[in-house]
């Protein structure tokens, strides 16, 4: 998580917790791979269909390559503006939840748990 913190940018191909962790960082992110052989819930494809839209996700390594070569002089500016970061946050809100107090979360929830 540290070396990710530190990146510029990151570029992901493959559908992991890596991207989703960029997107809570809040670290400019292109994702890229093939839904033929990439599995996405069903549920979760109009949000990658939406990411799509802004930039975010490409189903080729040519389209995210040619992408990222037009935002390359501003991909602060591109990653920050109003339509990315609705779609991310739709995204997160939806797969990739984060909290600053996500261990006292635990804690209560595991908790719970136990005296049901």
């Amino acid at each position: 998580v540290n070396r990710l913190k530190k990146c510029r940018l990151c570029i992901s191909t493959i559908n992991t917790t890596v991207f989703l962790e960029a997107f809570n960082y809040g670290i400019p992110t292109i994702l890229f791979f093939d839904l033929k052989h990439c599995h996405i819930r069903e549920e979760a494809k109009p949000f990658f269909q939406n990411l799509k839209k802004v930039g975010v996700f490409h189903e080729s390594p040519d389209s995210a390559a040619n992408f990222l070569n037009n935002i390359e002089n501003d991909i602060e500016g591109w990653w920050n503006s109003i339509e990315v970061q609705t779609e991310v946050h739709k995204f997160c809100s939806k797969f990739a939840y984060y909290s600053d107090d996500w261990k006292e979360k635990w804690v209560h929830f595991l908790n719970d748990k136990k005296n049901d």
